[in-house]
């Protein structure tokens, strides 16, 4: 149906012949209404009043005289650094998850002597995740019209040593969602704990703590940081005292770490822990790496295997998500160790992206020459924010 603008009352009178004035059927003809081309009448001023020109958002296509209302949606993705992010001028929402990094491994150490068992480094524990829904004229009410964001890189891996303990690896960093810090931000993740060096004798080396939501894991630890994840499990001796293992990495998730497996996490969760690098146990045999933690039930990345005759093989790095997609990453497997005269450990394999802990290093034993196993590097973390209009 047309749009038809009339007077409410209508002239019976006869026109005159003179066309310059306004005769009846002028006043009783319909008029014209001019706008300009793809916008609506309507009022988007307060109270009531004159009609207004009302444009068409870019998720709302206006052609042939049909107004087809759609929306409008747009990913991205930070994996690294801080900055400050412009909200698109349509969005209405914004769907976030962070991911803190995962975590680094420790090395392996060089028993002290032979016939003295020592463990493998510890795993390091998965980096913690958050998501949230938020209406973004709130946010930028909040916070002006851009929002700071920073995505906590993963953390270092513990070198591996020649002669005594190894080194503990490097927390990993926290994640952060309208803010910088934690005090300020709207969103937060917390790094995975770091795995402890492997010590030069039977006592433990622990998998390092997981991060949360609210609290970040802490270095070889048994117990974790205010609100982290579980924690790894504790090396100490070991599966029995003539098989040390490092400590297995805590996962993302409230699941723990085994003595030497990496704690698993499910889809929604953190990063999974690395597994634990191998120990020389009291008969002087080298063991193998601990598995890390799989992700959504999946296996974890594969150990390496002590041996006898060469250098310890290196654990396989956790499997990695892709930028867009959803999903935490798996830990790193740990390294074998070696007690070949000339060996060294298996390093310990990489915490997958994002957030998976990385393995520990395998240890060497008292008469070899070569270096104990290095851990694996912490997977980093990451901020991916779905805008909605």
């Amino acid at each position: 149906m047309a749009l038809t603008v009339k007077h409410s009352k209508t002239s019976t009178g006869t026109d005159d012949a003179d066309t310059s004035l306004v005769r009846p059927s002028d006043w009783n003809a319909d008029h014209s209404l001019s706008l300009a081309s793809g916008r609506l009448v309507g009022r988007t001023g307060t109270g009531t009043g004159a009609a207004e020109e009302v444009s068409v958002s870019p998720a709302t296509a206006l052609s042939g005289g049909v107004l087809t209302i759609g929306a409008q949606m747009q990913a991205d993705a930070y994996t690294s650094g801080s900055g400050s992010i412009t909200p698109p001028a349509w969005a209405e929402w914004a769907l976030v998850e962070v991911y803190g990094g995962g975590g680094g491994g420790g090395s392996g150490s060089k028993q002290t002597t032979a016939g003295t068992a020592c463990s493998g480094g510890g795993g390091g524990g998965g980096g913690g995740h958050n998501s949230g829904l938020f209406s973004v004229p709130q946010l930028i009410a909040k916070l002006g019209a851009t929002i700071p964001y920073l995505v906590g890189a993963g953390g270092t891996a513990g070198g591996g040593v020649t002669t005594g303990a190894g080194q503990n690896g490097g927390l990993g960093g926290n994640s952060y969602f309208g803010g910088t810090i934690a005090s300020t931000s709207i969103l937060s993740a917390y790094g995975g704990g770091s795995g402890s060096f492997a010590n030069a004798n039977a006592t433990a080396s622990n998998g390092g703590g997981s991060g949360g939501a609210i609290g970040a894991g802490i270095v070889g630890a048994t117990t974790t940081g205010a609100g982290g994840g579980a924690a790894g499990g504790s090396g100490a001796v070991g599966v029995s005292a003539s098989s040390p293992y490092g400590g297995g990495g805590g996962a993302g998730t409230s699941t723990a770490g085994a003595s030497f497996t990496g704690g698993s996490t499910i889809h929604t969760a953190g990063g999974s822990g690395g597994g634990s690098g191998g120990g020389i146990n009291a008969s002087n045999v080298p063991q193998s790496g601990g598995a890390a933690g799989g992700v959504g039930g999946a296996t974890g990345a594969a150990l390496g295997a002590g041996s006898t005759t060469a250098t310890g093989a290196a654990g396989t790095g956790g499997s990695s998500t892709t930028t867009a997609g959803f999903g935490p990453g798996g830990g790193g497997g740990g390294g074998g160790a070696s007690s070949f005269s000339t060996g060294s450990g298996g390093a310990g394999g990489a915490g997958g992206f994002p957030g998976g802990g990385g393995g520990g290093g395998g240890s060497i034993a008292s008469t070899s020459s070569g270096t104990s196993g290095a851990g694996g590097v912490g997977g980093g973390g990451a901020l991916r924010i779905w805008w909605i209009g």
